[in-house]
């Protein structure tokens, strides 16, 4: 969130899409994007500059959902803002359901190159990066074979979807 009111601020966007709906076992009431435009206002996010999109559940609805905003608004290009873990999938799944995204990264991890012996012993963080990256490796794997991927990562028009976004035709996802 922070990240794409960052690049409101600088100009990169005229508008922010805050999404995420809830998930079937939570309180339909506790969606994400309300509380991500709270926020946002909060930063200094005009209230006219963001656009919620607040009924998906998943990546697959969000893109879908999200196609539907941009086409309503003559925008066809989006600074996609998520996790660096999860941008593979989330660029896969923007870029099938017909949107022009350029992926804007964030929580980039990076690890230390200085390893030692106690490297090689389980411990909590270890677990919960790789299960992490288990998460969406399945993930990609099953959007891909539900068919809400129609390009693979790394083929030829997958990269022509990273032509640069003209900062008027353009939204950020958070």
């Amino acid at each position: 969130m922070w990240h794409a009111a960052r690049l409101y601020h600088a100009g990169k966007v005229p508008l922010v899409i805050a999404s995420g709906g809830t998930q079937p076992w939570k309180r339909p009431d506790a969606r994400e994007a309300p509380a991500t435009n709270v926020l946002l206002q909060d930063w200094g996010v005009p209230g006219d500059a963001i656009l919620l999109e607040s009924k998906s559940a998943n990546t697959y609805e969000n893109a879908t959902r999200t196609a539907e905003l941009l086409d309503r608004r003559g925008l066809n290009c989006v600074l996609l803002v998520t996790s660096a873990l999860h941008m593979s999938r989330a660029l896969a799944v923007f870029r099938s359901a017909g949107i022009r995204a350029v992926p804007a990264p964030t929580d980039v991890q990076v690890g230390d190159r200085n390893y030692t012996v106690l490297d090689v012993l389980p411990d909590a963080g270890a677990l919960a990066g790789s299960t992490a990256a288990i998460r969406e490796y399945v993930g990609y794997l099953v959007y891909d074979w539900r068919g809400w991927i129609d390009e693979p990562a790394g083929s030829p028009n997958a990269r022509d979807a990273t032509a640069r976004c003209s900062p008027s035709a353009s939204a950020p996802i958070r």
